[in-house]
């Protein structure tokens, strides 16, 4: 009914003023927000990803965000793992198992389009086994009736969550009235070594956390056709020494790059690569086959301390602090466990195109996003990258189409913005058509002024309503990063790289579980918060 009233004094206040638009209110809606962090598995295991609970009762899993699919995907059973490995391992890479058997709400479909998925172009639908259960985002928020894959085969090395441009989770969400657009916000979060540089990230549907972007954007169109969308070029890359100087390792010139959620490391070219090697100290030992997959391996002594900037085209400068670029190289244990394979060593989540990989485009994974937020606009075809602003506050603002609307605010210091704009485009001038806008605004303002007291009590009333749909996300949890595709989910292989001649590697695109040698326990602080609410 408050609702309803809002809406009817917006009419006819909106009546006399010809550019009046639709308000925030108008959707009742808020952004909804998941967390990026932790997930407590059985027997205990912690896996990072997007945290999500399926099926009655909840089973908890840890997903990938995956920009190229739409559909959710999960594995039920083990056996797409390598056949050397034991089950709970496989549950610790996969980010969870679902037992079907177990949900009192789980009903099996005839196919994807029998479960209402969407299109899946390119993907193994077919060979999937499709259904329907009750998904949970958070504790205030459950959907029935939602499609699934059950996966049966090896193409999704994790859980995988579908953000692409047809997203099952976004159309769900904006069919029900509960987002206000198929847009999505993303801060990986801190996957440091230390306690004091781990910070859970968040997934925010239908909109993003102004509270975690800082400083101008960059706001760029979907690339067209196959491949990567969210295309950024890369005008330098930058060793940020610990001595206050630097070196450019670009090269030859700038770059494309793409924005990749789901991939552990950045990868680069080869050249590139051989001048940041030519610049670091340290000794190179091997590639990591462990959780960030194909990342450098050096001698822990004297590897590189210093930081590494990306600088787009735009003039946005995006700079990885050394705490997320280089960390203790993680492995599976025998548990299922996250564990250091070797205290001597570190790895730096860098990846060198080469070999069969050479021509591909580099991607700039989840390092990336652990200093950068980003905006994804499906419905416009749009994305905004900004500076990120690592933080527990909270402030999330929804997109509706053609404008923004704050929602919630846990004590963030930023406040909301308007419709992202591109970033470093000059202030217009002004003009006598803006100064007669500014005299009807003002008027506008005397006039929504006059109406302030009765819409008081109703604006408090749905912001009510409105903070219902958004919770704080947890505290800063331990672990480094997420099961790592091979290659953003290609089928080739890469070459091992060091600044030597290279030899063919292994052809496996699955971390390396290692049973020859023995594991050192990761010193990791026990989260607070590890498993989705049950309430």
């Amino acid at each position: 009914m408050a609702t309803l009233g809002w809406h009817a004094l917006l009419f006819l206040l909106c009546l006399p003023f010809s550019a009046c638009q639709s308000s925030c209110a108008h959707s009742a809606t808020a952004p909804v927000q998941v967390p990026i962090r932790n997930v407590t598995l059985p027997d205990q295991i912690l896996r990072r990803g997007v945290a999500l609970s399926i099926g009655t009762p909840p089973q908890n899993f840890a997903l990938q965000a995956y920009l190229s699919a739409n559909n959710t995907f999960l594995y039920d059973v083990v056996k797409f793992c390598p056949s050397d490995i034991s089950p709970i391992r496989c549950v610790a890479y996969k980010g969870g198992t679902f037992d079907l058997g177990s949900s009192s709400t789980w009903a099996q479909a005839a196919g994807a389009e029998d479960a209402g998925a969407s299109l899946e172009p390119g993907h193994a639908v077919n060979t999937s086994v499709w259904g329907t259960d009750k998904i949970r985002l958070n504790s205030g928020l459950d959907m029935d009736k939602f499609p699934v894959a059950i996966s049966r085969s090896s193409e999704w090395t994790m859980n995988t969550l579908g953000l692409g441009r047809n997203s099952t989770i976004l159309n769900a969400l904006f069919n029900a009235g509960r987002i206000g657009s198929r847009s999505w916000g993303l801060f990986w979060g801190l996957t440091g070594a230390e306690a004091n540089f781990q910070m859970d990230g968040s997934l925010v549907f239908g909109g993003y956390d102004v509270a975690k972007v800082t400083g101008d954007n960059l706001t760029e169109n979907f690339q067209t056709g196959p491949g990567c969308s969210l295309v950024v070029t890369v005008r330098d890359i930058i060793m940020n020494h610990p001595n206050g100087s630097s070196t450019s390792i670009i090269g030859t010139g700038p770059m494309k790059a793409c924005v990749a959620p789901d991939v552990p490391v950045i990868t680069i070219p080869l050249p590139k690569w051989l001048l940041f090697a030519a610049a670091a100290p340290g000794t190179f030992v091997n590639r990591s086959y462990g959780i960030n997959l194909w990342g450098m391996v050096y001698k822990a002594e004297n590897v590189y301390a210093g930081d590494l900037t990306f600088a787009l085209d735009s003039g946005l400068n995006i700079r990885i602090p050394n705490h997320q670029l280089v960390v203790p190289d993680l492995q599976v244990g025998s548990d299922g466990q996250i564990q250091i394979a070797n205290d001597t060593t570190r790895e730096i989540l860098l990846n060198s195109l080469q070999g069969v990989n050479a021509n591909d485009m580099p991607l700039l994974g989840q390092p990336f996003l652990s200093s950068s937020y980003l905006l994804v606009n499906n419905d416009e075809q749009k994305f905004t990258l900004w500076k990120g602003q690592p933080t527990l506050n909270q402030k999330l603002v929804g997109i509706v189409p053609s404008t923004t609307c704050t929602s919630v605010d846990h004590h963030a210091s930023s406040t909301a913005t308007s419709q992202p704009s591109k970033a470093g485009k000059p202030s217009p001038k002004v003009t006598r058509g803006t100064i007669a806008g500014l005299v009807v605004g003002l008027s506008g303002a005397i006039a929504f002024g006059t109406a302030a007291i009765l819409l008081w009590r109703m604006r408090r009333a749905a912001r009510r309503m409105v903070e219902a749909e958004g919770t704080t996300h947890g505290t800063t949890s331990p672990h480094w990063g997420t099961a790592a595709r091979g290659l953003f989910g290609y089928s080739k292989h890469e070459l091992q790289a060091s600044i030597q001649p290279p030899q063919e590697m292994s052809t496996t695109r699955h971390p390396h579980f290692m049973d020859s040698q023995p594991l050192f326990e990761l010193p990791i602080r026990t989260p607070r918060s590890s498993t989705l609410g049950t309430g």
